[in-house]
């Protein structure tokens, strides 16, 4: 399901709403929580990685967005 939610987003070009709402719908969703603490991780400075996270807030639940931040946290050790 990974490789499916970055195939969505990248090839498909699908908005992370659209994403979610599937994947949520589906009881998926921590496989794209993964995909976008992927792209979070990938971005380079902290102020884009701070607008990346308000679009995710913007675009998800709050429980989603609950465990985008743990799954950074994780990675980064801090926010």
């Amino acid at each position: 399901m990974i490789q499916f939610a970055e195939h969505l987003l990248t090839k498909c070009q699908w908005s992370l709403g659209e994403v979610f709402f599937s994947f949520n719908a589906a009881g998926e969703s921590s496989s794209l929580a993964v995909v976008c603490a992927k792209q979070w991780r990938a971005i380079p400075t902290a102020a884009d990685r701070a607008a990346y996270r308000n679009q995710i807030s913007a675009a998800t639940s709050p429980e989603f967005l609950a465990t985008f931040d743990v799954l950074c946290e994780a990675v980064s050790g801090h926010r």
